[in-house]
């Protein structure tokens, strides 16, 4: 795996910058027996076929769906027009963004005390913002990134948190709380935020939100994981607020035997961590 540092900008602290992330490797082969297990534990199940049997009995659960598909198609270039939109997502990116997910966290264990953030202590709450079906924080549980930690997993879509829930509890995730809610409406717990691919149906609407809200959201820090472009503009707005920030990449070929179920044959993975402001 090839790990590349990457620097956008950099200004005085007053300013805000991102920081060089020192040099390493993470290897991809470490985190394939847990990707692996996953596999065997959901018998090659997807988030959609859960919901399969969750719609036979529930109206609420296909007018969720449709809501989920409307809010995407406007933020993604992917065409969720016909019926089958969610399983299509599904199918495309479930144990894809799994296998990213678990890569970045792997790195993190092993890098994050190394990174100079003398502010980033061992937290007791970890709140995943825009949760979707749980990738983030259930890769985070079993690789014990924050072992002293209770996630709190938010989103504004029912039918995700519903998934997340099945999901966590399958694989004995048990230090985990759900909640349907956007992180910005009346939200005023505290913890380390973290984020996978939250930006892409939210990016303007997270961009175009006050600073005193974004102070809020990044006052215990952030971890995300996004698409780049996503990142880079994110970054620019967060560098207004006078925050430290770290870019990583990581690029890895996926092996053979996983290649149709990840539906690739390379990873890249992005990841935003911000500092804490709060001291």
């Amino acid at each position: 795996m090839n790990l590349r540092e990457f620097i956008i900008s950099r200004g005085s602290e007053r300013e805000g910058f991102l920081q060089r992330i020192p040099y390493a490797q993470a290897d991809i082969a470490a985190v394939l027996p847990i990707f692996s297990w996953v596999v065997e534990a959901l018998h090659g199940q997807r988030p959609s076929e859960i919901f399969d049997e969750y719609t036979a009995r529930s109206a609420i659960a296909l007018q969720s769906l449709k809501e989920y598909v409307a809010e995407h198609r406007r933020n993604t270039h992917l065409d969720y027009g016909d019926a089958k939109t969610f399983r299509y997502f599904d199918t495309s990116y479930f144990y894809r963004n799994l296998l990213k997910c678990l890569l970045a966290v792997h790195y993190l264990k092993g890098n994050l005390p190394k990174f100079g953030i003398e502010n980033f202590r061992r937290p007791t709450t970890v709140i995943d913002v825009g949760s979707g079906v749980g990738t983030f924080s259930i890769a985070c549980s079993l690789l014990e990134l924050f072992p002293d930690a209770r996630y709190l997993l938010l989103d504004k879509f029912s039918l995700q948190i519903k998934l997340a829930q099945s999901l966590s509890s399958h694989l004995g995730c048990q230090k985990f709380d759900f909640a349907v809610k956007d992180v910005f409406s009346a939200f005023d717990r505290r913890g380390l935020f973290i984020a996978s691919y939250w930006l892409c149906g939210n990016r303007r609407a997270v961009l175009e939100k006050s600073d005193a809200d974004l102070k809020r959201v990044l006052s215990d820090g952030l971890i995300l994981i996004d698409y780049r472009d996503n990142l880079l503009e994110f970054a620019a707005r967060a560098k207004l607020l006078r925050v430290k920030m770290h870019f990583l990449e990581i690029h890895s070929a996926v092996p053979q035997p996983h290649r149709v179920l990840v539906g690739s044959r390379d990873l890249n993975v992005y990841v935003l961590i911000v500092e804490p402001t709060r001291t």
